[in-house]
């Protein structure tokens, strides 16, 4: 935890928790470092200064404990969130991801050229389909056509 922090969640200046830090207060969690001052500074908080007031009394309200505690879990989140879209973005250029409108895009041109091929079929076949007459070969003919159609689709055009 940095100092600033802990200066921040505890109510003091940093100068004050370097000085405390330095007479052995641990700085690794609010608690500790909250409970260690209770047994080591409170005497002198509660003697009466020059104008005749405690320390204790004249100092500003300490931020409530779980201030510190959200704010960390807040900032934890974000460095999550970008971790993760730090992550989504190298995948994205490595080639293991695509933008779900590229998909989109690609999926409608094929369908549309599967559709207009389809749609070919019929006046590409008629002329050759009318002049036979047994049906084993308009079979063959069309089975021909149907796989040149399908096989192109799955070539990807």
């Amino acid at each position: 935890m940095m100092q600033s922090e802990l200066a921040a969640a505890l109510g003091l200046h940093p100068s004050v928790v370097a000085r405390d830090k330095a007479r052995g207060m641990p700085t690794h969690t609010v608690e500790a470092a909250r409970a260690w001052r209770l047994a080591n500074v409170r005497a002198r908080m509660d003697t009466p200064t020059r104008e005749g007031a405690s320390l204790t009394s004249a100092a500003a309200p300490a931020p409530e404990p779980n201030a510190a505690t959200e704010y960390a879990n807040a900032r934890a989140r974000r460095e999550v969130a970008e971790a993760n879209l730090a992550e989504l973005r190298m995948r994205e250029q490595s080639g293991e991801l695509v933008k779900v409108d590229q998909v989109r895009a690609e999926i409608a041109r094929i369908a549309v050229h599967t559709r207009e091929s389809l749609m070919n079929l019929a006046s590409r076949l008629a002329p050759v389909v009318a002049a036979e007459t047994d049906q084993a070969k308009i079979e063959q003919l069309l089975e021909d056509e149907f796989r040149y159609v399908l096989i192109a689709l799955a070539d990807g055009l």
